[in-house]
């Protein structure tokens, strides 16, 4: 059963904080400790609307359920469960499998399973799991359009809208632009009743590309917690892509809606080299991005999980330079990197951190192969 026997969670101990002397110009995440421990294999985190925290555990197949000090809330299990987010109905949608049977033969296909909100925020011993979004049967009528490689097709991350509405990042074999449904890789639209509304296609200087995305892994949305009445009501999304054969591996897609319908467009700035020596775009600087956050603050921070490199990547939205603004004395004339990690088992080393969330002026990160939940804070935010 999963349940929320304290809705809005409990503040953070900064006395776990172990606060370092530094100078204007020393700044960089500290760890706080202890880490959340107990899990096997942590592979998505999110900190919900309700101000709770939520685990996607695959070694477990299990959604926990955490308040902010990490005390443990309840959990429900969710075969294959891979990714979690929550929307602004404080309905959880987590990415998993469900077991089906098509003529004769089993298979485990991937689904978007919905919880029922009631079950998190009263905690009811009825929580209602749905799988209500199986591939490929929201866009295939019936079971005889299936195909035994549609087995194949995995949904990977989802990306939630202030109204609701979510994009779906989609990956697969095969990936012919006028196959039933587009191309596997995908990056699909589905409405706030878990309707699919179509894939993605993006405009580009060489015309409309239906084949834009190529394995998709994160998405994520301007419209993040806390609850408040200026969210975003953009469409834009930043996703990851983990495919080799691409140097950029992420990117912003930008949504415009007129009376023509809704286009999607590339937004690719010219880099600012005089704020940093890295960019968001730069070309290899990423090997396997996992994962991909916004802050929800003033700060408009972009962060990216690398579990390849075992490493944290901090960027300014606006400009998507790599670093943070030199705080009021420094006499750093550009940039101050934050970016972290390494293979280890150090507070500040990471093995294969699979996903990253900033919530609060805190950063967390799923470290899965550590089993555990580590959480940081910059130096400048600790005094």
């Amino acid at each position: 059963m999963l349940c929320a026997c304290n809705f809005f969670g409990k503040k953070v101990d900064k006395g776990f904080i172990d606060v370092p002397s530094y100078e204007k110009d020393q700044v960089a995440f500290v760890p706080i400790q202890p880490a959340f421990k107990g899990f096997l294999s942590p592979v998505d985190i999110i900190v919900g609307w309700d101000e709770l925290i939520y685990v996607a555990d695959a070694g477990k197949q299990e959604l926990i359920c955490l308040d902010l000090a990490g005390n443990e809330l309840g959990k429900i299990s969710v075969p294959g469960i891979k990714s979690v987010v929550q929307n602004r109905n404080l309905d959880l949608l987590a990415i998993g499998t469900v077991a089906k049977t098509i003529n004769g033969v089993p298979y485990n296909l991937s689904a978007i399973y919905r919880i029922d909100p009631k079950s998190v925020v009263y905690g009811l011993n009825n929580a209602v799991v749905e799988d209500t979004i199986i591939h490929p049967f929201y866009y295939k009528p019936s079971l005889s359009a299936f195909n035994s490689s549609d087995a194949n097709v995995s949904f990977g991350g989802i990306g939630m809208l202030s109204d609701n509405s979510f994009y779906v990042t989609r990956t697969g074999p095969n990936n012919l632009v006028s196959q039933l449904g587009g191309p596997d890789d995908a990056m699909l639209v589905f409405d706030k009743n878990d309707n699919f509304v179509s894939p993605v296609t993006v405009l580009t200087s060489i015309g409309t590309v239906s084949d834009f995305f190529t394995n998709p892994s994160a998405v994520v949305t301007t419209a993040q917690p806390p609850q408040t009445f200026n969210v975003s009501s953009t469409g834009d999304f930043l996703y990851t892509s983990l495919s080799a054969d691409r140097p950029i591996k992420t990117l912003y897609i930008k949504r415009s809606d007129s009376e023509l319908g809704t286009e999607y467009f590339l937004l690719a700035p010219t880099p600012d080299t005089s704020l940093s020596k890295r960019y968001l775009y730069q070309p290899d600087l990423f090997l396997e991005p996992s994962d991909i956050a916004l802050s929800s603050d003033s700060r408009n921070w972009i962060f990216v999980s690398d579990s390849k490199k075992d490493s944290i990547y901090q960027f300014q939205l606006s400009n998507f330079s790599e670093g943070v603004v030199p705080p009021v004395g420094s006499t750093a004339k550009k940039n101050i990197v934050v970016s972290f990690g390494g293979k280890g088992t150090d507070a500040t080393k990471f093995n294969n951190p699979k996903a990253v969330v900033y919530y609060d002026r805190i950063l967390y990160v799923a470290d899965e192969g550590n089993g555990r939940i580590s959480r940081f804070k910059l130096t400048t935010d600790i005094l």
